[in-house]
């Protein structure tokens, strides 16, 4: 589903928003679902920034957490937590793409 799919959903529970015609490009004709539509994709690429800035900061944590069980001599230590800040890249990369405007992701 389509962050303007979900958006489209969850307008037709408001009472502000009549009506989801668009014009030619793309915008909603009605003035409530074009301003709600904005603020939806605004609120949307702000929350996403947050989340990829925890995953960032917990690769960061990880790494920090991985080098120091090496510098004790703790390689078990050391090697059981090697995933992690793989694992917390990846996620930041993909909530990264999740907040790609939709005209860009095709």
């Amino acid at each position: 589903m389509t962050d303007r799919e979900r958006f489209e959903a969850w307008s037709h529970d408001q009472d502000e928003i009549v009506g989801l015609l668009r014009t030619v490009d793309g915008n909603y004709r009605d003035c409530a679902a074009f301003v709600a539509w904005e603020a939806w994709q605004a609120s949307r690429k702000q929350a996403l920034a947050e989340m990829a800035t925890i995953c960032e900061e917990l690769e960061s944590h990880y790494s920090a957490y991985k080098d120091t069980a090496l510098l004790n001599g703790d390689v078990d230590l050391s090697n059981a937590a090697s995933g992690e800040p793989r694992a917390c890249r990846a996620i930041a990369e993909q909530v990264a793409r999740l907040a790609t405007p939709e005209g860009e992701q095709g």
